[in-house]
């Protein structure tokens, strides 16, 4: 009977010990759950109890998926793997790209990825995400409410989801010429901005500033034009990151900038069908948000033939202003622009592992017709990304 009741006692501690467990895990995957798709901005470093200085023009960023982790370090794209441990700290492991640039920008990448790499302990809520270790506090924002937190900015609501176009310049007093078939554009989405400069689609961040001066930094795709048009384009991108005095009602918005040119647009009722195209383009960059694909055709007969007859699986994964994935062999990530049909991808970073030559040769094809991609459209649930000279990959969603 004893030995009955040592078996029972045994299997009952058992038993607890495997619900205990499963709570931990659960709480664990719980805790994982909660980065699932969010992406943070850095806004203040501490170091020894003081505020460190930030580059003005620095934009370090994370982004979390649910194993993977990736953003931008300052100069750098970066992607990696994570894990968050039962004493609240995060193991990640990243590879950049190798792109140069400023030396406080290049300063301040590699000691975000030495924080980011040290075992950090993360603590966040829905607004903010600290990474602290020894001597250093990282404090990071929802890019979605930055703005509104900033002490120098102004709340962005007004012109959340607001789109306007270019109706009129004005230069040391007089009315600039602006030729009938021009389409310069401004959309706002919360902290982002994205449009159509005359010739090409433009991206980037801004705030309004509390002297009423709008700061933007965007990034375009690079294709030429008739050369009107490309002057115009210049100017437009000049004065929209020359911090200009932005004064804006429900019909009208202005650009003023210190030597006294006014640009004028309007926001109009009945949006004509090149608006309709970006307003468009703006929703697909919203629904591929957060998504994942798969490569299921290649434009070329041999890589189709190694893609449908092999087990290899290339991927492709949206999150904010990044993609990465699988190209069969190697993880790669890089960054992207969206604006009108048009898509650029950016330099593409990615693992350095060898394999069969047949899957490397795919690959090498793969990443190169992604990365000379200049459009982009989702057709039948199909993504299908295309090249001036008319290769394509098309994707499935996972």
């Amino acid at each position: 009977m004893k030995k009955r009741f040592f078996l029972v006692g045994i299997f009952t501690m058992l038993l607890l010990c495997c619900g205990f467990l499963n709570a931990a895990v659960k709480k664990r995957d719980t805790i994982s759950t909660n980065l699932n798709g969010t992406s943070w901005k850095l806004t203040e470093i501490r170091k020894n109890g003081r505020n460190s200085r930030i580059p003005e023009k620095a934009n370090v960023t994370i982004n979390f998926l649910k194993y993977n982790i990736n953003g931008f370090g300052g100069t750098n794209g970066y992607s990696g793997s994570y894990k968050l441990n039962r004493n609240s700290t995060l193991s990640a492991t990243v590879t950049s790209t190798l792109t140069g640039g400023a030396q406080d920008l290049m300063n301040l990448e590699q000691d975000f990825f030495d924080i980011l790499q040290s075992n950090p302990v993360i603590k966040y809520n829905k607004d903010t995400l600290t990474l602290t270790n020894k001597r250093e506090i990282w404090t990071f924002k929802n890019p979605d409410t930055v703005n509104q937190n900033d002490k120098d900015s102004l709340p962005l609501s007004n012109l959340n989801e607001t789109s306007w176009k270019l109706t009129q310049i004005k230069k040391n007093r007089w009315n600039s010429y602006i030729s009938e078939n021009t389409n310069v554009t401004i959309n706002f989405s919360k902290n982002k901005i994205n449009g159509f400069g005359g010739i090409n689609g433009y991206s980037g961040n801004y705030k309004i500033n509390r002297d009423s001066t709008l700061s933007a930094t965007i990034t375009s795709t690079l294709i030429g034009g008739a050369q009107d048009l490309m002057n115009l384009e210049q100017d437009f991108f000049d004065i929209l990151q020359s911090n200009p005095v932005i004064k804006y009602n429900k019909d009208t918005l202005t650009l003023t900038n210190k030597a006294g040119d006014i640009w004028t647009f309007k926001k109009s009722n009945t949006v004509n069908q090149n608006d309709k195209d970006s307003l468009s383009l703006l929703n697909l960059k919203k629904k591929l948000l957060n998504t994942s694909w798969k490569l299921i055709d290649i434009s070329d007969t041999k890589m189709r033939k190694i893609l449908t007859t092999n087990e290899i699986r290339i991927t492709l994964n949206f999150s904010e202003d990044r993609i990465h994935g699988d190209s069969g062999v190697n993880n790669y990530f890089s960054n992207y622009i969206m604006a009108s049909d048009n898509i650029m991808v950016g330099p593409i970073g990615s693992t350095k592992m060898a394999g069969p030559d047949n899957f490397m040769r795919l690959e090498s094809q793969y990443l190169n017709i992604l990365k000379n991609s200049k459009k982009i459209k989702l057709d039948n649930n199909r993504l299908i990304f295309m090249t001036d000279d008319g290769k394509t990959l098309t994707f499935k969603e996972m």
